[in-house]
């Protein structure tokens, strides 16, 4: 399991250490329109996650700094991804669960989906992602149990 940072997405905020599943092999057959880097994306399983919220953004970074900005506005928002192509992603609150929707190139969907066990103690993070090549959508399923924040070292 992962640890979860400082912040809160409904009480969602702080460090997540958490996990989720391994990295396994990759697919022989999923298609040319899907980039290794975007494969590795999916299967990369942080060990923690850190969580800064504020009423107009929510930030989450991962272990290796790479950090993602949402707008929980309900707004589509356009950015580029590595390779510099444009994908736009729209934030917004459903019940107690804060939901990232991107559109990718090529006419591929990445939703994300964050939410605090009833408790408080856990982050549950779904990523489902859909391409028209693939069969289905892939979804995985990572737990992160929640820890304090430390203090930023100077």
């Amino acid at each position: 399991m992962g640890r979860v940072g400082v912040g809160g997405i409904g009480g969602m905020g702080g460090p997540y250490p958490g996990g989720g599943m391994g990295r396994g092999g990759r697919q022989s057959n999923r298609g040319d329109a899907i980039s290794s880097e975007e494969w590795d994306r999916l299967s990369a399983s942080p060990k923690y996650l850190r969580i800064d919220q504020r009423s107009d953004q929510v930030v989450v970074t991962d272990d290796s700094e790479h950090a993602q900005t949402f707008y929980p506005d309900g707004k589509k928002h356009d950015d580029k991804d590595p390779e510099g192509r444009k994908i736009s992603t729209k934030g917004s609150w459903e019940g107690d669960a804060f939901i990232a929707e991107t559109k990718l190139p090529h006419s591929e969907k990445l939703t994300q989906t964050f939410r605090v066990s009833q408790d408080g103690k856990q982050l549950y993070v779904t990523t489902r992602f859909e391409a028209p090549m693939l069969a289905g959508p892939l979804t995985i399923r990572r737990v992160y149990d929640a820890t304090k924040a430390s203090a930023p070292t100077k």
